[in-house]
């Protein structure tokens, strides 16, 4: 399976140089050039259509947070009719209005895993004033690609029905995922509502499963790609990507076993386009499961597409699989707080 990769693993700290000019002193010629010089870069950060997230120093990460929220407020809420469509919900203490809402999916391979994990940068949302709901779903071998896709967009579905009952704004949904869980947060928040959802319930079917941000921790965007790594972390990719496809090894090459129009269709590139909500990426630079150049992709589409900031990138320096000890939390509120307030 694909090792869940929210486990810690510390990287090495590194602080950014300041950019702004002394302004006490009347400034010279190459010194108003020098600063001509820095606005225009700035200008060129603000417009840019996929950004760079700035290696953290050793206060912007996890380590230094203290996280409240440890135990759901609800638990083993049923989003589904089948056993494993269940949730749980982290709920802030505000009491000012509804909260906005963040449905975590947790990692495993596809097929393993559960809502229990979930991340301390996650859970830290909670108390910034968002409600967390972390979802479980159904698992390799018992069903394959794309039920898990549609199960997230049930739940999705679900919890802005219930929006009254928990105190959630439906207008103000990101999806996040680690590892498999970030591969069905990137498919379910890039395809339509209603595409991939077999069956939509007759009360949920008001209710769009289309949702206003993605964050994506790890997660495979070229499942062409992966099967292609050689075993690690215990982990064969050809496997695990030929079984989540429904189509396991039998020898051969790489997913030889899986019609070439399925494959296609898994991929997460061709369903980008420039309707796509705002994403937040974080992919470990040494990571030897699904290299940070998965994120590529996504970039390179961003940056085809896009004429807004709002995809950032944290390449995690020195991090394996197992990132989210080294994420910029701080760069990631401020990508949540412009999906908030929607001032990208």
């Amino acid at each position: 399976m694909l090792p869940d990769a929210s486990a810690p693993e510390p990287r090495a700290a590194r602080t950014s140089n300041p950019t702004s000019p002394n302004r006490r002193a009347a400034p010279t010629a190459p010194r108003r050039l020098r600063t001509l010089v820095v606005i225009g870069l700035l200008a060129a950060v603000a417009v840019c259509s996929a950004c760079e997230v700035i290696d953290p120093g050793p206060r912007d990460t996890i380590g230094s947070i203290a996280v409240a929220a440890t135990t759901p407020t609800v638990t083993n809420v049923a989003y589904g009719p089948e056993a494993a469509q269940r949730l749980d919900l982290y709920l802030p203490s505000r009491s000012s209005g509804s909260a906005p809402l963040i449905v975590f999916i947790h990692g495993g391979g596809w097929n393993a895993g559960d809502r229990t994990v979930v991340p301390a940068p996650i859970r830290h949302e909670v108390d910034r004033g968002w409600a967390v709901a972390s979802i479980d779903y159904r698992l390799v071998p018992d069903v394959s690609w794309p039920t898990p896709v549609g199960d997230v967009k049930l739940a999705v579905r679900f919890l802005k029905s219930k929006a009254a009952t928990y105190h959630l704004r439906p207008d103000r949904v990101v999806l996040a995922g680690v590892s498999a869980g970030g591969y069905l947060a990137l498919f379910a928040g890039t395809t339509p509502s209603g595409s991939y959802e077999p069956s939509v319930p007759v009360d949920l079917a008001g209710f769009s499963s289309s949702v206003d941000g993605i964050i994506d921790w790890v997660g495979p965007t070229d499942l062409t790609s992966l099967a292609t790594v050689p075993p690690t972390l215990g982990v064969t990719p050809s496997v695990m990507v030929g079984n989540f496809l429904g189509c396991p090894a039998s020898g051969g090459a790489a997913l030889a076993g899986c019609p070439p129009d399925l494959i296609a269709d898994a991929e997460i590139a061709p369903h980008l386009d420039r309707s796509d909500p705002p994403m937040y990426l974080a992919y470990g630079t040494a990571d030897p499961l699904v290299p940070v150049s998965q994120s590529d992709v996504l970039m390179a589409s961003a940056k085809a597409q896009r004429t807004k900031d709002d995809v950032w990138r944290d390449k995690v320096d020195g991090a394996s699989h197992f990132v989210d000890g080294g994420v910029n939390v701080v760069q990631q509120d401020a990508w949540i707080d412009k999906v908030l307030q929607q001032s990208f």
